[in-house]
């Protein structure tokens, strides 16, 4: 995901990143559920496990996309409390 792409989702809160990620791996679940029961009779249906196959992977992409910004989020949350620690022995040092 590009830095660009991170800054434009900013604004969405986590708690509903992580309720799209949850919902969204329930309608792959729903999708595989389907492919599966079409799969018994794969030469009738293959059109529509083909575009079955293709929501699938788009869902999953999606999926990425949103853990690749939670986890961008836990990296600044991270730097931001190393810095903090980092200016608090600065400081400890400076005063003693």
């Amino acid at each position: 995901m590009t830095n660009e792409m991170l800054d434009k989702n900013r604004h969405i809160p986590t708690a509903e990143v992580n309720q799209d990620i949850l919902d969204t791996q329930k309608e792959i679940d729903d999708y595989s559920d389907e492919k599966d029961i079409l799969m018994r009779n794969p030469l009738e249906n293959k059109v529509r496990i083909y575009f079955l196959e293709g929501k699938i992977s788009q869902r999953q992409d999606f999926i990425k996309k949103l853990e690749t910004l939670l986890k961008e989020r836990e990296e600044e949350k991270q730097e931001i409390i190393d810095e903090k620690i980092e200016a608090e022995a600065k400081e400890n040092e400076i005063n003693s």
